[in-house]
């Protein structure tokens, strides 16, 4: 994913957190990756799912769920499932 893409995102217009970023781009992609078992950037919801990750990981410096992003958090975990199904049936971008 590339740097610019997620700092235009988070709206961050300074290169203070350029390698913090860079990390949370791989944590991301290595959640991704536990979770599903691959990380196929060119699917739009692998890169909204990253954004969001990454964009939770900069916005609290943790990964947490409370109330105020339980929706967001449920819609995540909504595209984390889907994608595993895709990727156990070998399927591309919808299941039949």
């Amino acid at each position: 994913m590339d740097l610019t893409l997620v700092k235009n995102f988070l709206r961050v217009d300074i290169n203070d957190d350029d390698e913090y970023l860079k990390l949370l781009i791989e944590v991301a992609k290595e959640y991704i990756i536990a979770a599903i078992g691959k990380c196929d950037e060119s699917k739009p919801r692998v890169k909204l799912l990253m954004l969001n990750i990454i964009s939770n990981l900069y916005e609290t410096r943790q990964f947490t769920v409370d109330k105020a992003n339980e929706k967001v958090q449920y819609a995540l975990k909504t595209m984390i499932t889907q994608l595993q199904i895709e990727a156990e049936m070998g399927s591309g971008d919808t299941i039949a």
